[in-house]
C-alpha cells in the first residue's frame, strides 16, 4: 500500500508538473499574442489619427470660417474693430485710405468720429469689388487686409507648415 501510495503521489506530482508546464507555455503564448495585439492596436491608432488629422483640421477651419461669417453678419461692428486694429498697425503719417464696399457706407458713417480719433487724415473710398466684410486699410507705406477669412487662411497655412514640420 505504501509503494502504491508513493507511486500514485509520484504520478500525480509528475502529471501536475506536466500540466503546470503546459499551462505556463499556453499562458506565455497568450501573453505574446496579447502583446502583438496591443502593438497592432497602437500602430492602428497612430495610423487612424494620422489619416484623420487633415480631415479634422479642414473641418475645424470650415467651422471657424462659418462662425466668423455668422459673427460679422450678426455683429457688423466687428468690422469697425478690424479697421481700428488695422489703423493701429500701420504708420499713421499722411493720409490713410479705407476702401470699403458700398454696403458698409452707413456703418462707417456711424463710426467715423471713432476712426478720426485714431488718425485725423482718413479718406474713405467705396469700391464694389471689396468684399463687404473685408475693408482695406491703406497707409502711405503699407496696406492691411482686414479680411478675417484671409487672416484665418494665413493662420491655417502657418499651422499646416508647423504641423508638417513637427511630423517630419
Amino acid at each position: 500500500a505504501a509503494i502504491e501510495r508513493a507511486a500514485y503521489e509520484k504520478g500525480f506530482s509528475a502529471g501536475e508538473q506536466a500540466g503546470y508546464t503546459v499551462g505556463e507555455e499556453k499562458a506565455l503564448m497568450l501573453l505574446e499574442r496579447l502583446e502583438d495585439i496591443l502593438t497592432e492596436m497602437t500602430e492602428l491608432k497612430k495610423k487612424v489619427l494620422t489619416e484623420a488629422q487633415p480631415q479634422v483640421f479642414a473641418l475645424s477651419v470650415a467651422m471657424a470660417k462659418k462662425i466668423l461669417r455668422d459673427e460679422i453678419r450678426q455683429n457688423p461692428e466687428v468690422i469697425i474693430n478690424l479697421i481700428k486694429a488695422a489703423m493701429e498697425k500701420i504708420e499713421r503719417t499722411g493720409t490713410i485710405t479705407i476702401k470699403i464696399n458700398p454696403a458698409l457706407k452707413e456703418l462707417i458713417a456711424n463710426h467715423k468720429p471713432e476712426l478720426l480719433a485714431i488718425h485725423p487724415e482718413i479718406r474713405f473710398d467705396t469700391d464694389p469689388s471689396i468684399p463687404p466684410a473685408s475693408p482695406l486699410v491703406v497707409g502711405p507705406e503699407e496696406e492691411v487686409i482686414t479680411d478675417l477669412e484671409s487672416q484665418l487662411t494665413n493662420l491655417v497655412e502657418d499651422l499646416g507648415e508647423e504641423i508638417g514640420n513637427n511630423n517630419a
